[in-house]
């Protein structure tokens, strides 16, 4: 894979990661519906927001790594 394409690819990715964040409240209902169906407890919305939570923090975890590869 040459150079160029590896970029376009990683781009993609990111960009398909970041339009995750945006789209939560989509996803979060129906996850509730899921995992209350899975335990057959009760889902608060803490617990159904843990992943999004997760994904956020590693987001902007991985940004000042990021930024060091963007200065190379």
């Amino acid at each position: 894979m040459k150079k160029r394409e590896f970029y376009i690819i990683t781009g993609l990715v990111m960009f398909l990661c970041m339009g995750t964040i945006y789209s939560w409240g989509v996803f979060q209902g129906p996850l509730v519906e899921v995992l209350e169906e899975i335990t057959g407890k009760h889902v608060s919305s803490m617990m159904s927001g843990m992943p999004y939570t997760v994904f956020l923090f590693f987001y902007a975890f991985s940004m000042p790594i990021t930024g060091l590869f963007i200065k190379k």
